[in-house]
């Protein structure tokens, strides 16, 4: 597990993959307070973790301009009982699969590129924005986006209350 709070940084130097072993239900990533994960212009990371994954205080800042150059594999195989959490007031630029997983996006969080999750939640002032280019860079994939359209506002939602009420 990783565990940041205060002011510490880690920086991402080149190409890295992190293999976190905490198992579910125990925290395998947290940044927390002043603390960041910094991928500079030219690296990326790739992160595996079975373990819950908290991002808060200044996060994980991702200076490439591709969020493919940040993944974040969650690999619980119980469906809930992995929690993602993506807080604070960042912009973060990620790519992340954990179909299992509870994934809650909250704060003044701003985030780009993909996510899959078992539920996903935006709270407060969260946004969302799909990167159209990801579903450009494989073929093979049995799964994509074929159309899309943001609803931003609540009376857009409205008329779709009823179709996702229970979800």
């Amino acid at each position: 597990a990783i565990s940041l709070n205060g002011n510490k940084t880690l920086t991402i130097r080149g190409h890295v993959t992190l293999v976190l072993t905490a198992g579910p239900g125990v925290p395998a990533l947290e940044v927390t307070g002043n603390a960041a994960i910094l991928i500079p212009d030219g690296s990326s990371l790739t992160l595996y973790a079975e373990g819950d994954i908290k991002i808060a205080g200044n996060g994980l800042g991702n200076a490439n301009a591709q969020p493919i150059s940040c993944l974040i594999w969650g690999t619980g195989t119980a469906p809930g009982a992995q929690a993602l959490q993506i807080a604070g007031n960042g912009a973060l630029k990620t790519v992340v699969y954990a179909p299992n997983a509870i994934l809650k996006i909250n704060g003044n969080g701003d985030v780009m590129g993909s996510m899959i999750a078992q539920e996903i939640t935006l709270v407060g002032n969260a946004a969302f924005h799909y990167d159209e280019a990801l579903s450009r860079r494989e073929h093979n994939t049995p799964y994509g986006i074929t159309k899309w359209r943001e609803i931003s506002t609540a009376a857009g939602r409205a008329g779709y209350e009823d179709l996702f009420r229970g979800w």
